[in-house]
Parts: structure tokens; C-alpha cells; sequence
């Protein structure tokens, strides 16, 4: 019995710390302080490029993020970024995040308001939001589609406004785990359209655990409470 007991501590003690680790290492922007937190538009020029504006939409601060070229906008760790709170947990989240990438959710909520893309011509046809991520290597993985409008939708004056969750790894936002821990991270946002009048905004970008299943939370709480209620043994 003794024995028994010390094999369910050993377990769930373990659990624990496995649940603790990743829900410690994850990264989250909402821009609720007026700033883009060191989002800028640009490409691969993170940090340092040009710093995206806020739109309070509802009550809610978003990164307004214009077209232009294919990857528009991104966060990078180290430099200007040192002192942004996410450039750290960005560098600890990735470096789990990459070596286990189907544990790990991307997110972010979009808001797409078509009435004021100003000017598009009769041909418009699609716009679509992706993400990307790159180490410092140089090693890149993206995920183009995420979520598209197609001709009808961009031409119809209406709001979109929604929440893409995906692990890292469905959305192929993987790259070689050989070097890991990397010193520098970038993770940006793609869009792809075939005007020059798209824009889009964006809040609660994250990149965090995916939620455990009912066992391993049934294992952790039960390993909680053997730790308070330990019995004493003969």
C-alpha cells in the first residue's frame, strides 16, 4: 500500500508539473493600453518597423493592419521589443511550443468591415488571413488560409468579425526542432488579397496550450488532493 501511494504521488506530482510548465509559457496581445505592443506593419522588419495604429471597435482595441504585400505585420523578440512583456514569453512559449506543436493553440480575432474598403473595383475576388513564424536561423513555416471572403463577401458591405483557433501544427507552422532553444522569435500575419484598398483588425493574438483533456485535469486534481490528504502509512 505504501508503495502504491508513493507510485499515484510520483504521478501525479509529474502531471502537475507538465500542466504548470505550459500554462506558465504562453503569449497574449490585446493592445488594452492603447499601443500595438510592438506589432508593427512591414514584413520582416520586426522590431523596429513602423508600429501599427489602434482601432477601439465596441469597447475593444484592435491593431488596424492595411494590405500590402503578402506578410503584413509581426512581432519580434529582442531589440526595440526587449523591454514589450511578450517578447520574453514569445521566446518561451515558441521554444516549447515548437517541440510539441500539435499541444499548442494560434489564435487571434479578426474584424473586417468591407463597407469601408473604399474604391475596390468590380473585380475584387478574395481576401485571406494567415500567420507565419521564423526563428532566428532563418528556418519559416506559414499558414496562408486561415480564413478567406471570397468576391460576393468583399463586395457586400457587411462586417466580419470572428475567432480562428488552430494548433501550430495544423496550420504547418512548424519548422526543424534541431536548434532549439532559439534566441529569437517572429510570429506575423498574413494577407492576401487582390486589392489595394483591404485592411483588416485584429485583437487576442495568442499562442497558448491547447486545453487538457478530462483525464489528465481528472489526474492533476487528484493529485492535488493526495498531496493535501496524504495518509499516513504503517
Amino acid at each position: 500500500m505504501k508503495m502504491r501511494s508513493g507510485v499515484y504521488l510520483s504521478a501525479a506530482a509529474a502531471a502537475l508539473l507538465f500542466l504548470g510548465s505550459r500554462a506558465s509559457a504562453q503569449v497574449l496581445w490585446t493592445f488594452s493600453d492603447g499601443t500595438s505592443d510592438g506589432w508593427d506593419t512591414g514584413g520582416f522588419s520586426s522590431p523596429g518597423g513602423t508600429p501599427n495604429t489602434i482601432d477601439s471597435i465596441a469597447g475593444t482595441n484592435y491593431i488596424h493592419v492595411p494590405i500590402g504585400g503578402f506578410q503584413v505585420d509581426n512581432f519580434g523578440t529582442g531589440g526595440t521589443n526587449a523591454t514589450v512583456p511578450q517578447s520574453a514569453q514569445l521566446l518561451a512559449t515558441m521554444n516549447l511550443a515548437e517541440a510539441t506543436p500539435t499541444a499548442w493553440n494560434l489564435s487571434f480575432t479578426y474584424y473586417i468591415n468591407t463597407a469601408d474598403f473604399t474604391g475596390a473595383s468590380a473585380a475584387s475576388s478574395y481576401l485571406q488571413l494567415g500567420a507565419f513564424v521564423n526563428d532566428g536561423t532563418g528556418d519559416y513555416a506559414q499558414a496562408g488560409t486561415l480564413f478567406s471572403l471570397n468576391g460576393t463577401q468583399v463586395a457586400s458591405g457587411s462586417v466580419f468579425t470572428g475567432t480562428v483557433t488552430t494548433t501550430l501544427a495544423a496550420a504547418g507552422l512548424t519548422v526543424p526542432t534541431a536548434n532549439l532553444p532559439q534566441t529569437f522569435w517572429r510570429l506575423g500575419l498574413i494577407e492576401n488579397g487582390d486589392q489595394t484598398n483591404y485592411f483588416v483588425d485584429f485583437t487576442n493574438i495568442s499562442i497558448t496550450p491547447v486545453p487538457e483533456p478530462a483525464s489528465i485535469c481528472g489526474l492533476s486534481a487528484m493529485g492535488a488532493m493526495l498531496l493535501l490528504r496524504r495518509r499516513p502509512t504503517a
